[in-house]
């Protein structure tokens, strides 16, 4: 069914048991649903059971999404994210004091929002039902895999330099890169191509290469243009070809309960292969940074194109990279910052094309004598001179009786660090990474030395 929580079966043959009829009268609304059971089918030891529960007046008005009609009953808390649940799914028939069958529920402890659970609602659906065999005609306007393309990156060796300053920095060992693998782009602009997966920092330093491919090994030369903030995506732009691009629309999601397709892509046996899978949504659920994510029921895997059954794209699936995840790691607990795979949305995150603005480029490729350079912050400084000059600026505390601590004398015009707000006499008393090898390790104080601010 596109807009319930259920699958339809076909018998071959009429069954014993005599088919639901529509209720003569109006269910009662939201609010005045006592009276109102729940009955269903069990195993047990005796052979199959029925059962009756009634909804309870404490367990009528929920609200379990933003935005979303009031439901009966408490409805099961999905995931955030893309994850799916491995909550076992039932039918129940909602039933009133007489027996009579006045709605379905199939989304867990709770009915569907609104009047989605009500029989005329349902049976209504059923007309609608789409054959999981017709899933892919489905997609009308045009097949996504028309607007994903191969792209295929080349690294540099590693030098000496690379190898002593993740070592140096503490960052942990990363994998070298698969020279045969390829990533799919989604080309956003037709000049641009948004790629849902995830670079290590020391691989991004060392990229060499970068192509795009079309049908027929057409390759055309690209750049490695930033990372898509807060997601586990890269963007890349091309020299001089131009491919067909997303239409600049912005689908809303798909609401609880409703189907939605995911389209991947992969390369195997020496051949690209595309195939369209059903999900459905749960609806969205506050996450990370109290955010609200779509949930699904399977869980979807990074990398792939989402799409309603009319066959708009909706957005693609990444890793969740947040950019704070440094600050959240330097705390000292447990948490990374890594959240899952969620939906990155075009109606949450703008036009398609607008992915490429904003990109964060504070990893970029760099040659290997590039990597040897020191950065630049565009500052002079000097450290604090005792505790008295700590305590008349009234910073003992902060500075430790002055031990560390070092003054702004000069910001350069222009510097990265008068882009990040700082102004002479202000007292900078640490430093960290905040991105790339050792961004995980803690912040480092900042104090003069004999021979001048270390």
């Amino acid at each position: 069914l596109p807009h319930h929580g259920a699958v339809v079966l076909t018998a071959e043959a009429d069954l014993s048991a005599a088919p639901i009829e529509a209720p003569a009268a109006a269910a009662p609304d939201a609010p005045a649903a006592t009276g109102l059971f729940l009955a269903s089918l069990a195993e047990s030891a005796r052979g199959t059971e029925a059962t009756a529960e009634p909804l309870r007046d404490a367990d009528v008005l929920h609200r379990p999404f933003a935005g979303g009609a009031t439901s009966i009953g408490r409805p099961r808390r999905p995931a955030a994210g893309l994850g799916g649940t491995s909550a076992a799914r039932t039918a129940e028939l909602v039933v009133d004091a007489a027996g009579a069958v006045v709605g379905l529920r199939f989304d867990g402890p709770g009915l569907a929002s609104g009047d989605a659970w009500r029989l005329p609602s349902v049976l209504a659906d059923l007309a609608s039902a789409v054959p999981f065999a017709a899933l892919a005609d489905r997609a009308v306007a045009k097949p996504a895999e028309a607007y994903v393309h191969a792209v295929r990156l080349a690294f540099r060796a590693p030098t000496h330099d690379d190898e002593v300053g993740a070592s140096f920095l503490g960052a942990p060992a990363v994998p070298e890169p698969d020279p045969d693998a390829r990533y799919w782009g989604l080309a956003v602009a037709p000049d641009v191509l948004v790629v849902p997966a995830t670079l290590p920092p020391s691989w991004v330093t060392r990229l060499a290469r970068v192509t795009v491919e079309e049908a027929g090994g057409v390759a055309h030369e690209a750049r490695y243009d930033g990372r898509v903030p807060n997601l586990g995506a890269f963007v890349v732009r091309l020299a001089e070809a131009r491919l067909d691009a997303l239409p600049a629309l912005r689908p809303p999601p798909p609401p609880a309960h409703h189907a939605v397709l995911v389209h991947r892509t992969a390369w195997r046996a020496g051949a690209r292969r595309d195939g369209l899978a059903y999900d459905r949504s749960l609806g969205t659920t506050r996450g990370y940074g109290d955010r609200r994510y779509l949930a699904t029921e399977g869980a979807v895997e990074a990398g792939t194109v989402l799409l309603d059954l009319e066959g708009r794209v909706l957005g693609f699936s990444a890793d969740l990279q947040p950019d704070d995840a440094e600050r959240v790691g330097s705390r000292g607990g447990p948490d990374d910052g890594q959240r899952g795979v969620v939906a990155a949305l075009f109606a949450d995150l703008g036009a398609p094309a607008s992915l490429a603005d904003g990109l964060d480029r504070r990893v970029m490729p760099a040659a290997s004598r590039a990597a040897r350079r020191l950065p630049w912050l565009g500052v002079e400084l000097e450290p604090l001179r005792g505790a008295a000059v700590a305590d008349a600026l009234d910073i003992a505390g902060p500075t430790r009786d002055g031990t560390r601590g070092l003054v702004v004398n000069l910001v350069y015009p222009g510097s990265p660090a008068e882009r990040a707000g700082l102004k002479v006499d202000d007292v900078l008393l640490s430093a960290r990474r905040t991105s790339g090898p050792g961004a995980d390790a803690p912040p480092v104080d900042l104090k003069g030395g004999p021979g001048g601010p270390e």
